[in-house]
């Protein structure tokens, strides 16, 4: 997907932002798909839920890295859109689906843009103890 420049997302004050990225080869990107799909239809209706959309970029080696940035109205909200199904049942098997999945959370007025998100996921992590 082609990156394009995009306003800033607003949301209200203190809302609650959750992102995520996984890699995903090939094989495991239907069931992917079809998952995340299924798990964005549901979140529209969520309760709490103010923004939430769904970014991939290709890699040269065959693998798809998925970001997600979802906001919320509280972290209540978070967790019971998280333990709810079809969310809570994928993350019980994310290694079915993709490898290197990790998260952020933040609090803010603005979605970042996908190219945050993205720069955000490939800076450098630091060691543990440093």
């Amino acid at each position: 997907m082609g990156r394009s420049k995009e306003n800033p997302q607003k949301v209200p004050p203190e809302s609650h932002i959750v992102l995520t990225t996984i890699k995903v080869d090939a094989e495991q990107k239907p069931g992917f798909v079809a998952k995340a799909t299924d798990i964005f239809t549901r979140a529209t209706d969520a309760p709490g839920i103010l923004h939430q959309g769904l970014h991939a970029t290709d890699g040269s080696d065959g693998v798809t890295t998925f970001y997600t940035r979802t906001a919320w109205e509280s972290p209540a909200d978070i967790e019971r859109f998280k333990e709810s199904q079809p969310h809570v049942g994928a993350m019980e098997n994310v290694g079915a689906y993709g490898t290197d999945f990790r998260t952020a959370r933040l609090i803010g007025d603005t979605v970042p843009s996908w190219e945050e998100v993205i720069a955000r996921f490939n800076k450098p992590q630091e060691k543990p103890g440093k």
